[in-house]
C-alpha cells in the first residue's frame, strides 16, 4: 500500500502478500539467474565487531535458568555505561531493555504504550513492518507523508495529524528506506508540538551510519515532558543480525512497563546473545561504520545518475532511494518481481514501504554487483518505456 492509498485490506493482508510474493519471485529468480543473479535488497551490514576469529568468550553456564525479563544484570551494566554518552543522557541500569531484535524491541515499546484504537503516528514512507506491528497490537497507524519535504518529518505536518487517539509517534532516524535524518532542532520542534499524552518511540537503529557532516542528535538527549523509548541493536551496531539482541532505552518506569509486557508477549533475550553483546561493545570504540560503504554510495549514485535514473541524496544507513522520471514503476511490486525474472536483479519496491514513486537498493554487497545491479535496472527502465 502507498501513503495515499484509501480503500484498503488489512495492513496485516497487505504486508502477507507483498512478502510471500515478493520473497517467491526473488526465489526463483535466483534460481534461474544462478551466479548471474544481483541481489540489492540485502540488509546485513558488510563489517562486523569484533572480528570473527576473536574468542567469543561463550559459555553454557547461564542457559540452564531463565534470564531477567529485562536483561541479565551485568550486560544492563554494560549498555549502559557504553551508550550514556552516544544517548547524551545519564544511563543506569534500570533505563535499559534487552531484547531479541530491534523488531521485537519495536513491538514491545508499542505494546508498552498502546490500547485498542489508538493511533500512531509514522513517517510515510515507512519501515515494512511498522503499520503491521501497530495493528497486530490493536492500534491504528495514522502516516504523516514525507515525500514533499526531503523525506523528512516537519512538526508542522505532525501537529496537524494529532487527534485525541493519538498515543505515540513511530519514528526511524536515520530513517530506512528515505535514508532521511532528522537533526536536533527538528526533534525539538516536533516534541514541541506533541501533546505530553504522546510517547516517542525512536528507532535508531542506524545511528552509526551516517554521511559526513550529517548532524544527529538521539531522542533520548531531547526528551521532554512525556515519554521516550529508543531503540539501538546488534544487527547493525555489532553488524551482527544473527545475534538477535536489541536494546531499549527509557526512564525505569517504562522499562518496567515494557519488561510485563515481554513477559507475556516473547520472553527475555538468549543469555548467550546478551553476554556477547556485552562483551563485544568495547570492540566499538573509534569504529568507522560507514568505512565501506562511502565509496559504494559515490559510485552507485555516479552510475544511477549516468543512467537517467533519479537518487535520493543519501544521509544514512547504507541504502540509496532510486526512482525514475518514467518508463516502468519502480515503486509497484509487480514491476520488481518482473525486474527480477527478466534483468536478474532484486530491489525492495516502494509500494512495500508506502512509497508510490521510489524503490530500495542495498549498498551492503559487491561494488562490481552493486554497479551491473543498477545498470541492468536503467537498461530495463529504458526498454520498458
Amino acid at each position: 500500500m502507498t501513503a495515499v492509498s484509501s480503500a484498503r485490506r488489512s495492513w496485516t493482508d497487505e504486508f502477507t502478500r507483498l512478502r510471500n510474493s515478493l520473497r517467491r519471485t526473488k526465489a526463483e529468480a535466483a534460481r534461474t539467474w544462478g551466479a548471474r543473479f544481483v541481489d540489492l535488497g540485502r540488509s546485513e551490514p558488510l563489517r562486523a565487531w569484533p572480528a570473527d576469529t576473536e574468542d567469543a568468550g561463550a559459555s553454557w553456564e547461564h542457559t540452564r535458568r531463565y534470564p531477567p525479563i529485562e536483561g541479565l544484570a551485568p550486560v544492563r551494566a554494560a549498555i549502559a555505561e557504553h551508550y550514556a554518552t552516544g544517548l547524551g543522557v545519564p544511563l543506569a541500569p534500570g533505563n535499559v531493555f534487552v531484547a531479541g531484535g530491534a523488531q521485537a524491541g519495536v513491538t514491545l515499546a508499542l505494546a508498552s504504550v498502546l490500547q485498542p484504537g489508538d493511533e500512531v503516528l509514522v513517517a510515510a514512507p515507512y519501515f515494512h513492518s511498522y503499520p503491521t506491528q501497530i495493528e497486530l497490537l490493536g492500534g491504528v497507524p495514522r502516516l504523516v507523508d514525507t515525500a514533499a519535504d526531503g523525506w523528512r518529518l516537519t512538526a508542522e505536518r505532525i501537529g496537524r495529524q494529532v487527534t485525541d487517539r493519538t498515543r505515540a509517534l513511530l519514528l526511524a532516524n536515520p530513517a530506512n528506506p528515505t535514508t532521511a535524518v532528522h537533526d536536533e532542532a527538528t526533534l525539538r520542534r516536533i516534541r514541541s508540538v506533541l501533546p505530553p499524552h504522546v510517547a516517542v518511540i525512536a528507532d535508531e537503529v542506524y545511528a552509526e551510519y551516517r554521511y559526513p557532516g550529517v548532524e544527529f542528535t538521539s531522542f533520548a538527549a531531547i526528551g521532554g515532558a512525556s515519554e521516550w523509548i529508543v531503540v539501538r541493536s546488534a544487527s547493525k551496531t555489532l553488524g551482527r543480525p544473527g545475534l538477535r539482541a536489541a536494546m531499549l532505552f527509557g526512564m525505569p518506569e517504562v522499562i518496567d512497563r515494557i519488561a510485563a509486557r515481554a513477559a507475556v508477549l516473547t520472553g527475555a533475550a538468549s543469555a548467550p546473545a546478551q553476554l556477547l553483546l556485552a562483551r563485544a561493545l568495547p570492540s566499538l570504540h573509534g569504529v568507522d561504520h560507514m568505512r565501506p560503504y562511502r565509496k559504494r554510495c559515490a559510485e552507485a549514485v555516479a552510475v544511477a545518475r549516468e543512467h537517467g535514473l533519479s537518487v535520493v541524496p543519501p544521509r544514512g544507513t547504507y541504502f540509496l532511494w532510486l526512482s525514475t522520471q518514467d518508463g516502468p514503476d519502480l515503486a509497484d511490486h509487480a514491476v520488481g518481481e518482473r525486474l527480477a525474472r527478466e534483468a536478474g536483479v532484486f530491489v525492495w519496491p516502494g509500494e512495500r514501504f508506502g512509497s508510490a514513486t521510489h524503490c530500495r537498493i542495498s549498498l551492503s554487497c559487491s561494488l562490481k554487483d552493486l554497479t551491473d545491479g543498477i545498470t541492468r535496472v536503467a537498461r530495463f527502465v529504458v526498454e520498458g518505456r
